[in-house]
């Protein structure tokens, strides 16, 4: 619907939860839940080139039996960043600053110091898309900043480094295909001392054989470091291949 210039997407969502081990620890405990909410995205198209989102949710979940607690949650991001543009000749260069603020923005563990109540995020990056021979070259370089309050008296402070690749040609209308590359270095503050440092490679094909249907299909190579300066032994590392078919029907 629309209110004004403002275009409104609004839906209503329940859901229920079994989690046979929700401490992940040898002595299980299991835990049900309920939950319901709704989720909004609002759309506001300034210009011809320029449009403003905002997405969010809020809801109640509701703890049925194992340990935890009743908590309502809150979830709100500008989705458009502020972002400025200068073309040279056929190439694309651009800045971007977005900030986002969430209540209680995660359904993690109901264990002590697990729980995350609040979050605030900011992030500054760079991106640059460049024509190749039928195809476009994106390559993207960000800096952010988030700030968690949890169960735990500490705040927790994570600064974290991204740059991707992404290679996209489209052979005809309805039909993509490209490769994604993108590593991440993320540090933890405040305590926790930490860093984690993953990558990812994959193949990826988007088909939409009619307006209503989308098939997207994919194949990723994935890597993971993990390390901590307070715990002895507290490190891993590991790899993965994945493969992911989706099916989106519109009706």
């Amino acid at each position: 619907m629309r209110i004004g210039p403002v275009g409104l997407d609004l839906s209503i969502k329940a859901g229920f939860e079994y989690n046979d081990n929700v401490l992940l620890a040898p002595q299980a405990q299991t835990v049900t839940r309920a939950n319901f909410g709704a989720t909004f995205r609002a759309d506001w198209l300034t210009s011809k080139i320029q449009r403003l989102h905002l997405t969010g949710d809020f809801g109640r979940r509701l703890t049925l039996s194992g340990p935890g607690k009743n908590s309502s949650y809150l979830r709100l991001s500008p989705g458009s960043a502020i972002r400025c543009s200068l073309f040279l000749s056929d190439v694309r260069v651009s800045t971007f600053l977005n900030a986002s603020r969430q209540d209680d923005p995660s359904a993690s563990p109901a264990a002590f110091n697990t729980e995350t109540y609040r979050q605030s995020s900011k992030d500054a990056g760079l991106q640059v898309d460049v024509p190749l021979h039928g195809a476009t070259v994106q390559i993207m370089a960000l800096r952010g900043w988030t700030n968690s309050w949890s169960d735990s008296p500490r705040e927790i402070t994570a600064r974290r480094g991204f740059v991707s690749a992404r290679l996209l040609r489209t052979f005809r209308t309805g039909l993509d295909a490209g490769l994604d590359m993108f590593l991440i270095r993320q540090n933890y503050g405040n305590g926790t001392a930490a860093s984690s440092n993953p990558r990812s490679a994959s193949l990826f094909v988007d088909t939409v054989p009619s307006p209503k249907i989308k098939i997207q299909s994919s194949l990723s190579c994935d890597l993971l470091n993990y390390t901590s300066a307070t715990l002895a032994g507290d490190a891993t590392s590991g790899a993965g291949l994945h493969q992911c078919l989706a099916f989106t029907s519109r009706t």
